[in-house]
């Protein structure tokens, strides 16, 4: 009996560590993009608005939103952009600021997803893997406004199957 109790206390200890360690690594990975955020623009971040010149006078038409960039629609990240654009004039520190919001919305649903798999498993087991997703080699992508297209796709994604497969 005594050593199901230690070994409930030892789970639940390496849990709230681990759970310490992603939120720690949230937040600094938050705070870094915050600071270094610039209202600049990249290359691929202005085919939002370049596809339409009147658009910003006459307002969105379902040409501009459903609009190809490259080989892909991002539908979402055009109405973002839009959205933005009404909001404070296309801020883009602010919208990679809320792109990196989504992103731990994704975090959050892909714990989710794992201990509904796995129930058995330890829940600081499934966070450690979530851990790996906020390496820094995948930074960059969080500086690119263009980026949510990918969040949103993911999180769309995990939604449904949450959807279809819940009991």
């Amino acid at each position: 009996m005594k050593t199901k109790v230690y070994s409930v206390r030892r789970s639940t200890l390496f849990t709230v560590l681990v759970m310490a360690g992603l939120l720690t690594a949230y937040c600094v990975h938050l705070s870094v993009l915050s600071r270094y955020a610039v209202d600049i623009p990249e290359m691929d971040e202005w085919a939002v608005f370049l596809h339409s010149p009147t658009l910003l006078k006459d307002g969105p038409t379902f040409r501009w939103l459903s609009h190809r960039h490259n080989e892909h629609y991002i539908v979402l990240s055009i109405f973002q952009g839009l959205v933005f654009y009404k909001l404070n004039r296309w801020d883009v520190a602010t919208q990679q600021i809320f792109n990196f919001f989504l992103f731990g919305l994704l975090l959050a649903l892909i714990i989710q997803v794992g201990r509904r798999l796995e129930p058995k498993a330890p829940t600081w087991a499934v966070a450690a893997f979530a851990l790996f997703l906020l390496s820094p080699l995948g930074f960059r992508n969080h500086l690119w406004v263009i980026q949510s297209h990918v969040h949103f796709v993911l999180i769309f994604f995990i939604l449904a199957g949450l959807a279809l497969f819940s009991e």
